[in-house]
């Protein structure tokens, strides 16, 4: 019998509790200072290998009742498939002469700020690592050609940790950063958090960072945040109404000016009582959070009908 492996893996979603941009760098990237969190809301990555007289790398995108997804960017372009190549020369010969096929199994919206995309590159780098046997700093050097998420999805492997606050291009942990046991602390103290994105809106990183700069052109000073990072970790660690929590996202009153859909998203979890409403990441998602799903899960689907409106309810990861 040939020789042969399979391994799953999850693939977290998650949430900028906090997203401030700076400068734009010389590399063309911008600055910024952020908290993430992962989120129990994942895709699924199965890894199927076996001994086959010619290698070869075949990936399939299946929806959760298994049918397959029409993917925006051709297969070879997905994230994954640049992950594999990037970890291919690394890995003993006698893998790189297997087949390989892939499975990813989407629940998390693309293009909806929720970092799915950069996710799955990070657990396939991080499950080929079994085999290359790379260190950490080789590992994160590979996962800032894929992408500034990539590297956060790979802290969080690396260092256990599912709240983490990033600097740079939003690869480059603060130097000072939450405890190891925070995110469990605040597991137990945080709402719980429902995902709503419209069905036909969707908003490109790039896209969303030519709003910004065109924004902050046309208002000047006004767009400025004045608090920071370090405040919203030490609310959070000692505010018990997380309605006081100094949540903070750029890329909200970018929203409000060009994608009237997702501000209405926000507006109208506000109206409903959420005690915490956020853009996820640059959009085109809205993170509303509740203290009581069922109280509140018979208005949600009122106001966001499930023929317009992608709605899931998540949790912080642990």
């Amino acid at each position: 019998m040939k020789p042969s492996f399979e391994l799953e893996t999850s693939c977290p979603a998650k949430l900028n509790l906090f997203l401030k941009v700076g400068y734009r760098r010389d590399d063309g990237y911008h600055a910024v200072d952020t908290i993430m969190t992962t989120l129990a809301l994942s895709d699924t990555l199965i890894i199927r290998a076996q001994s086959d007289d010619s290698a070869c790398f075949r990936l399939r995108c299946l929806n959760e009742a298994g049918q397959p997804i029409l993917e925006a960017l051709p297969l070879e372009q997905n994230l994954v498939t640049r992950a594999f190549r990037q970890m291919y020369p690394y890995l003993p010969p006698e893998i790189q002469a297997m087949r390989f096929d892939v499975t990813l199994i989407k629940r998390i919206a693309v293009q909806a700020g929720l970092g799915g995309g950069s996710s799955n590159a990070a657990s396939m780098v991080l499950a080929l690592n079994k085999w290359a046997g790379l260190p950490d700093s080789a590992l994160l050097a590979i996962g800032q050609r894929l992408g500034a998420d990539v590297v956060f999805f790979l802290l969080c492997g690396v260092h256990h940790q599912a709240v983490l606050n990033l600097t740079g291009r939003g690869d480059v942990l603060a130097e000072k950063q939450p405890s190891a046991n925070f995110a469990t602390k605040m597991s137990k103290k945080m709402p719980e958090i429902v995902i709503i994105k419209p069905h036909d809106v969707g908003v490109s990183t790039k896209e969303a960072y030519c709003w910004l700069n065109a924004l902050k052109n046309d208002l000047k000073s006004e767009v400025c945040h004045r608090g920071s990072s370090q405040e919203l970790l030490q609310a959070m660690a000692h505010q018990e109404d997380v309605s006081q929590w100094p949540v903070y996202n750029d890329f909200e009153p970018v929203m409000q000016r060009y994608v009237a859909a997702v501000y209405e998203v926000m507006s109208s979890l506000k109206e409903l009582g959420a005690p915490l409403v956020l853009l996820c990441g640059s959009g085109a998602a809205v993170a509303g959070f509740f203290h009581n799903e069922a109280l509140i899960r018979e208005k949600l689907a009122a106001r966001f009908p499930a023929n317009r409106f992608t709605v899931i309810w998540t949790r912080m990861s642990t």
